[in-house]
């Protein structure tokens, strides 16, 4: 989106609620010259002045500078691949769609969405994976051997655990490219509000 597209987009907000250019100034706390500059898009707002506006504009801020994100759905595609890391190591089914989601979430449509989803599931995982590694090192250590419960236990619980993630990926995947959109879970709500 250019500069004059987002100044165009406040204008169309601002004149949809009936406020005058001093009007936002006063409840964005932005001076009345920036308010113009932007309109005009002689400026774009960027961080703590396109926050101002969209909360004095009643809007997410996603919505005054949505359409200057890119589409890129095979990203998006890619980084729900880049969790299949688990299966060499649980971390990294984190650590690798989180370096994809934090270089691209402000560039590219659904990486933020979509990246915040594959968080919180593959750590909701892996923190279920490393209790299973811990009770059963516990039970280990407690009885002071390894038999055939623990084993079966942990040799159960990995064989439901793992297929579950491999599971969850590759209906995203195919979710995703279906409908646009992604439904990992259960998982614990550790970033966003999906």
């Amino acid at each position: 989106m250019t500069q004059n597209e987002i100044g165009k987009r406040v204008m169309e907000e601002r004149v949809r609620l009936g406020m005058s250019q001093e009007d936002l100034a006063g409840a964005s706390l932005l001076s009345l010259r920036t308010i113009q500059r932007i309109e005009s898009g002689q400026t774009s707002p960027r961080g703590d002045t396109l926050k101002r506006l969209a909360g004095a504009l009643k809007v997410p801020m996603e919505e005054l500078i949505d359409s200057e994100l890119e589409e890129d759905a095979n990203l998006v595609v890619l980084m729900n691949l880049t969790q299949l890391g688990f299966i060499a190591f649980p971390l990294l089914g984190i650590i690798i769609p989180l370096i994809i989601w934090l270089t691209n979430r402000n560039r590219v449509r659904d990486v933020d969405d979509v990246g915040q989803s594959i968080l919180n599931f593959q750590t909701s995982w892996s923190i279920l994976i490393f209790s299973v590694y811990m009770a059963c090192l516990a039970l280990i250590l407690i009885m002071g051997k390894v038999n055939q419960e623990i084993f079966y236990g942990y040799a159960i619980s990995m064989g439901i655990l793992y297929p579950y993630n491999l599971f969850q990926i590759l209906w995203n995947i195919n979710r995703y490219r279906k409908h646009g959109e992604v439904r990992y879970g259960p998982a614990f709500k550790l970033l966003g509000a999906r």
